[in-house]
């Protein structure tokens, strides 16, 4: 599989694994910034979707098992606030899905519902900041970048074929 990413005169060439990076971490951006309009919530299978697979194997592995064994044990005696409940969602997510469910990564259906979570999540963030000419501003410019790679990212992907 190819790795990093080729620039040509005209054209840039990215691997799926460097796209899935970025789109991860634009989703975590999302998840972790104050001034959007994104249903947090529907982040979370979003990234289940879209993860890098060494994060799905770091996740569905010993190390995830024990991570989550502690987050649910420290939930029990503290109160986490719901933002930070996310993370652990997810992980458990990830870690009790089924076989059929983590088959759909990668493949073409996969993508489109990945591309159609992502174009609503972008919807919802242009609509609530009120408008496009709105969500450029400087207070929800970090939310508006992550949104059009979580959109533009499904979309290469699925033109390149990947």
């Amino acid at each position: 599989m190819k790795r990093g990413c080729k620039t040509g005169a005209f054209s840039a060439q990215c691997s799926g694994e460097t796209l899935r990076w970025v789109s991860t971490v634009s989703a975590v951006a999302l998840l972790l910034v104050k001034n959007t309009g994104v249903r947090k919530s529907l982040l979370v299978p979003l990234l289940a979707l879209q993860m890098p697979q060494n994060v799905i194997n770091w996740m569905k592995g010993e190390y995830g098992l024990w991570s989550a064994f502690l987050a649910l044990t420290v939930r029990l005696f503290y109160t986490i606030p719901g933002e930070l409940e996310l993370p652990l969602v997810l992980l458990l997510l990830v870690i009790t899905a089924p076989y059929q469910v983590m088959q759909q990564r990668g493949t073409q259906a996969g993508l489109i519902i990945w591309a159609t979570l992502s174009s609503y999540l972008g919807f919802q963030h242009i609509s609530r900041a009120g408008g496009i000419g709105r969500a450029f501003h400087q207070r929800v410019l970090v939310p508006t970048v992550a949104s059009i790679f979580l959109v533009a990212v499904p979309v290469v992907l699925l033109y390149q074929g990947l």
